[in-house]
């Protein structure tokens, strides 16, 4: 009778393993009959697209047969460097786009771009822009190509990433959004990116210790404006506090848009009325600084205008070289300053036309020594992919530009045009470091040439020199991403069938021995 029970268990342990196993397979079978699916969904749509608009059944481009790219400071983690790259000399391709990847060499999600542009002949040599950081969860790079009717190659070249580690930052102190040009009042556009930033900023930093606008927040000095900006941001809820800074719009006449000197006063506390202040404070200048998550926010503003320029007084210049040097070495001081100092980021080249502060050279002298500021000014609007958008004084303060929100500039070194998108950045503090990250508050895309990372921690003194061996980039062809990401799940499906395949060869030896076995004799 027992051994007739332990028969059955054993038999209802087989059957339920063979199911297990069955039922394992029928789910890696039909995880890979969705994922080619999805894939081949994919394709058709963009085939299907792209023929809609042509005419014809779209080819993909041709895949790049070499690329290699050269940075400048591996090391440092900097993506600073010249993409050199070869395509057949029949190639359909007539354009490129080269992105970051991962280790399993899957495009990273929500990134631009780090460089695109167009395929001049089989072989092509690029430089990348200023001197943004390689995001921490990559590990190479991808460069596609595209067809005239903007299909991508199916086989992206694969440019390995070696020789450096991502720095180390340390316990975050706090996060900032950082935007400039709002410009409500100016119509529909305006008001439906300021609500696009809102939900980008509530979806990814709700709790940031601020949203910064570095000057004209509105169109023009009128109350109405004001308060459909309050309007909108209330709407928004649950989003960070926001303060502004001024501009020059804040002191213009709503209509004729030109400055008024005898307005100025009442155009000053109209601002001030709406700016917002932390921990409830009030000030009755356009200069004030606050501690703010671990590091020390300034905001200036012109004192006057002077045929479109701002003009600084002796007063401010001497309030705010005493912040910046009562600020510890190590601390950083994050600066917002509406108008840009001429020559130094995107839109303030003296060929670009745009005003910016009169009595710049005494204002450049305040910053020189201060190596820990950030310097972040708007006024130009001019997009984080334009060249310059990042730049140094002299002396080592650093300087961004920080685009716009309403909308967005760029130019070919001569007269600008507007192109799509509203920009800013995330700002992130740390104790020994910041992150600044270029993000496209439409797309929600994170700005791959507009990613930038500092230490702020004391660099110690080494006793011994140190000798770096120059860090070497290897290349090597591979396949399409799509193949790339099955691969680790068929071996997964496989590994995952290994234990009931053992229990199933267990349980068959049980049983073989309970049906052949000799009963012993009974004594």
């Amino acid at each position: 009778m027992k051994r007739a029970l332990t028969l059955l268990l054993c038999i209802c342990l087989l059957l339920g393993t063979c199911n297990t196993i069955i039922s394992a397979a029928s789910e890696q079978t039909s995880a890979e009959q969705s994922t080619a699916e999805q894939i081949s969904a994919e394709q058709s749509t963009a085939e299907q697209s792209t023929a809609a608009d042509t005419g014809a059944t779209p080819q993909p481009a041709t895949s790049p047969v070499k690329a290699s790219f050269q940075f400048i400071n591996l090391h440092d983690g900097y993506a600073s460097g010249t993409l050199f790259f070869e395509v057949p000399e029949q190639s359909n391709a007539t354009t490129f786009a080269l992105y970051w990847g991962d280790a399993s060499g899957t495009l990273l999600k929500n990134h631009t771009p780090l460089i695109e542009g167009v395929i001049t002949g089989s072989n092509n040599s690029v430089n990348t822009v200023e001197a943004p950081k390689i995001p921490a969860d990559a590990a190479c790079m991808l460069l596609y190509t595209y067809s005239e009717q903007g299909v991508a190659c199916t086989s992206p070249y694969k440019i390995a990433i070696e020789g450096y580690t991502p720095m180390q930052m340390g316990k975050l102190l706090c996060e900032l959004i950082v935007v400039a040009d709002l410009h409500i009042g100016s119509g529909k556009t305006a008001e439906k990116h300021f609500s696009a930033m809102l939900s980008d900023v509530k979806k990814n930093a709700p709790g940031a210790a601020g949203m910064i606008v570095v000057g004209d927040a509105v169109e023009a000095a009128e109350e109405e404006y004001y308060l459909a900006l309050k309007q909108l941001y209330e709407k928004a809820q649950g989003v960070p506090p926001m303060y502004l800074g001024a501009g020059d719009r804040c002191y213009l006449t709503k209509g004729t848009y030109a400055y008024d000197p005898a307005k100025h006063a009442d155009n000053l506390q109209l601002f001030l009325k709406y700016a917002g202040h932390p921990f409830g404070t009030k000030v009755d200048t356009p200069y004030y600084s606050y501690q703010l998550g671990g590091a020390t926010m300034v905001f200036i503003g012109a004192d006057s205008y002077e045929n479109g320029n701002a003009v600084y007084s002796k007063e401010q210049l001497d309030w705010l070289s005493g912040v910046l040097t009562r600020a510890d070495a190590y601390e950083p001081v994050l600066v917002f300053m509406h108008e840009p100092l001429p020559n130094t980021v995107s839109g303030s080249l003296s060929a670009q036309g745009y005003g910016n502060v009169q009595n710049h050279a005494e204002l450049k002298e305040v910053f020189k020594p201060h190596e820990n500021v950030f310097l972040f000014t708007g006024h130009t609007q001019y997009a984080l992919q334009a060249d310059r958008t990042f730049t140094y004084l002299s002396g080592g303060s650093a300087v961004f530009n920080t685009a716009g929100v309403a909308h967005l500039w760029d130019d070919q070194n001569g007269a600008g045009y507007e192109v799509a998108g509203s920009q800013g950045y995330y700002v992130t503090v740390y104790e020994d470091g910041i992150l600044i990250r270029g993000r496209d508050f439409t797309t929600g895309q994170w700005i791959s040439n507009a990613i930038y990372q500092f230490s702020t921690k004391p660099i110690p003194v080494q006793t011994t020199p140190q000798v770096t061996k120059p860090a070497t980039t290897t290349a090597t062809t591979t396949k399409p991403v799509e193949e790339q990401t099955t691969e680790p799940e068929e071996e997964s499906g496989i590994r995952g069938l290994i234990p009931p395949l053992c229990i199933l060869a267990c349980m068959a030896v049980i049983v073989f021995i309970f049906i052949f076995r000799k009963p012993k004799e009974q004594a």
